[in-house]
């Protein structure tokens, strides 16, 4: 036994079926002690200290062997040795990464056992000259950390000012040549950047080593701040933009392949220019790390110091309040774990304290839901929930004013449509009392229901009129006796061709009556394309219902015809003729509309869209793709139309077929009898558009062999088609009577 020669912090490291005490350099391998010669075990401690990382020989040969010339044979006898004392011949525990060195890919934890070792302190002092700098003179301490001191330097001729970073130590050197080459990667990826700390010049030849950086003349984050008494004083529009400042400078190294590993107020200065504005530069790459090493080749830089010792208890490698979980868990950093730093300081400069932690119930003193939703995507603890791209964050929060108008509209919209539905279901109840007063009336069901679409529609026109507010009055009430013409259309005109008295026919059928609408809309509304758009909308959508599909088509293609048609009318149309031709597979054009749909600024449109692409997927045999895309839609779907909303009982519907199809037939009943519920509660028991729920049901009881429990919804089923639209329709023809084997 021996103390460490490197002076190691009283840790023990745990690894494969290995421990070692980095104190005595006591190696235990499978509860067995194993002596090995002291450098052998040096070269342990130096790859555990990098643990996941590649280090190169040189670095091996400049850390265990400091100061000396060595043949490679040197290193590789060690190494044969190490492997020999592990039990390590399969490289289980350290691979040889070939051209490169080594990495130990063994899973390492650290039990802090004993004090942290006093950190060296260099005999510096204001006054002072530093090596090879004549005309510099130190003026104050600014920092420091284990392994340099940081001081501000002002030239004695032109009083330009500046960063020195000493480095303590062997271990210091090394942070040093790291920070040179990290700084030097990024600038051949971006160039200069006004949000990263430049590195103007360094001496790694005398100590005290050192590296010169431009200086920022408002200093940390935090000194920033409280010169302005207080990060809460300053405004909270200016400290956003300082964080998306952050996130820009952070997203830039990343995509040079750079991670910080070391995110914090203090390493974010912050530089005021001549207008008065100040910019966040992005610092201390020290503790930095290259994600692909080939990187540094492919620019030709040379890879000095760029593994260097560092402690899992140092604290330049991460500040504990700032660690992502995974690395408390031992993973080895990634972009999400910077990500999750720069999410706590957003929370924290949020609140106007830097000195608080990202405890249970921080969202109760954010204000601003955007702002919570931000930190908590940032900062989240999973990090297969956390945002992958620091540049995502710096666009959020770029956009927070343009993202609160779009929040604000969406509920604004999500509120019209719910009055439109009300409105529309008034109608609805009002046309159901002239049903049973009137025994002529056998068609009302359907007109009842092409009256609620247009009535719905023509609300949402209404509800657009009011998002400029000028404009207000006048167009909402326009767009409001619009409405009242279309259903004053539907309710007299339409419904008077039932009546015996005016039709001369005793008993008229929907689709007569939708051929009456067809033929009178053009003449009725010439020269008012928003409420033909509207009346010919409605109309191709009852025709598609009853299966009429060249009316449809026709009504369709006379809708997108009128080039003054409002959005939601047109968009409504498109979607109308996608689900057409989807239905006549056609699905080559209906993935093309379905596209364009999908940048529609209508959230609703949007997610329709992807419902009945997902429907494309499921009749291609698509069923994962299916699957995937209407998990994505059902959540947003329901919250903004409602859970007993004719959208929630169709997107639950179709992820029961998928889910059937897959033979996954327990999900597929409990979302089939969901969807049922659903329509059951917006209709009634008795009504046919409880139909698909029945069907849903009684096809997966059926393929699961549940016959017993299927033969109820089927009989229910086929009663209900076969009363409400006769014995010889397709639905009831594939009900199956009361052959359990016909049920489809």
């Amino acid at each position: 036994m021996r103390a460490a020669a490197s002076g190691e912090r009283g840790v023990v490291y745990r690894f494969a079926d290995c421990s070692l005490d980095a104190r005595t350099l006591e190696l235990i391998v499978r509860d067995a002690v194993v002596r090995l010669e002291p450098k052998p075990l040096d070269l342990l401690v130096y790859l555990l200290r990098q643990a996941g990382e590649v280090v190169t020989k040189d670095e091996l040969q400049d850390g265990v062997w400091p100061g000396r010339i060595l043949s490679e044979s040197v290193l590789t006898k060690t190494m044969a040795k190490l492997r020999q004392g592990l039990g390590d011949q399969d490289q289980q525990i350290i691979k040889t990464v070939h051209g490169f060195g080594y990495r130990l890919v063994a899973p390492v934890t650290v039990e802090v056992v004993g004090p942290v070792r006093s950190v060296p302190r260099l005999d510096l002092s204001a006054g002072q000259t530093p090596p090879l700098r004549p005309h510099w003179r130190l003026v104050e301490s600014i920092g420091g950390g284990g392994f340099g001191e940081v001081w501000l330097a002002q030239h004695d001729k032109t009083g330009e000012r500046r960063v020195f970073k000493f480095g303590l130590d062997a271990a210091g050197l090394g942070a040093l040549k790291r920070e040179i080459t990290l700084y030097r990667v990024l600038r051949e990826t971006h160039g200069e950047r006004p949000d990263i700390t430049r590195l103007l010049d360094w001496n790694l030849e005398e100590a005290p080593y050192f590296i010169e950086s431009e200086y920022a003349n408002g200093g940390s984050l935090a000194h920033w701040a409280q010169a302005r008494g207080g990060l809460a004083t300053i405004p909270l529009e200016q400290r956003i933009a300082l964080m998306a400042q952050a996130a820009e400078a952070l997203a830039a190294a990343h995509a040079a392949g750079v991670l910080h590993k070391d995110l914090k107020p203090s390493n974010l200065l912050v530089h005021v220019g001549d207008g008065g504005t100040p910019q966040i530069r992005l610092a201390d790459f020290g503790s930095g790390r290259v994600i692909d090493l080939a990187r540094i080749e492919q620019l030709e830089i040379t890879r000095m110091g760029f593994t260097r010792a560092q402690g899992a208890d140092d604290p330049t490698s991460g500040t504990p309040a700032y660690f992502a979980p995974e690395l408390l868990a031992g993973q080895q950093p990634t972009a999400q774990t910077d990500v999750y730093a720069l999410g706590v300081i957003l929370y924290q400069v949020i609140v106007g304290d830097l000195s608080r932690p990202l405890a249970p119930g921080w969202e109760r003193e954010v204000d601003d839901e955007l702002l919570r939703e931000d930190i908590a995507d940032a900062a989240a603890g999973a990090a297969a929930q956390r945002l992958t791209d620091a540049a995502e964050l710096a666009r959020r929060l770029r956009e927070l004013d343009a993202r609160r108008d779009t929040r604000s509209r969406q509920r604004a919209e999500a509120a019209e449509r719910a009055r439109a539905r009300a409105e529309a279901e008034t109608l609805r109840h009002e046309l159901d009392r002239a049903r049973l007063r009137r025994r002529w009336a056998t068609g009302v069901a359907a007109v009842f229901g092409l009256a609620s679409v247009v009535t719905a529609a023509l609300l949402l026109q209404v509800r657009a009129a009011r998002d400029t507010a000028q404009a207000a009055g006048d167009r909402a009430e326009r767009e409001a006796a619009v409405a009242r013409t279309v259903n004053a259309f539907l309710v007299e005109d339409l419904l008077g061709q039932a009546n015996p008295l005016r039709s001369g026919a005793a008993d008229l059928s929907v689709r007569a009556l939708l051929d009456a609408a067809a033929a009178e809309a053009g003449t009725r509304f010439d020269g008012r394309p928003e409420q033909e758009s509207a009346i010919r909308l409605a109309i191709a959508q009852a025709y598609a219902g009853l299966g009429a599909l060249d009316p449809a088509q026709e009504q369709l293609e006379r809708t997108l015809a009128i080039a003054t048609a409002p959005p939601s009318i047109r968009e409504g149309a498109q979607l109308a003729q996608a689900q057409l031709w989807v239905t006549r597979d056609q699905t080559g054009p209906a993935t093309a509309l379905l596209a364009e749909l999908g940048t529609s600024a209508d959230v609703h449109v949007r997610l329709r869209a992807r419902l009945l692409q997902a429907t494309i997927d499921f009749y291609a045999w698509r069923f994962d793709v299916a699957l995937a895309e209407i998990d994505a839609v059902k959540p947003e779907l329901i919250a903004l139309t409602g859970a007993t909303s004719p959208d929630a009982a169709r997107v639950i519907g179709l992820r029961a077929e998928v889910l059937r199809q897959l033979q996954r037939f327990d999900e597929a009943l409990a979302e089939g009898k969901a969807a049922l519920d659903v329509l059951t509660r917006l209709y009634g028991e008795d009504d046919v558009r409880t139909l698909p729920g029945l069907t849903a049901v009684s096809t997966v009881l059926a393929e699961a062999e549940r016959f017993d429990e299927a033969r109820p919804y089927m009989a229910r089923r086929h009663s209900l088609s076969t009363r409400v639209l006769g014995a010889e329709h397709d639905e009831t023809l594939g009900t199956g009577g009361d052959d359990i084997t016909g049920v489809r």
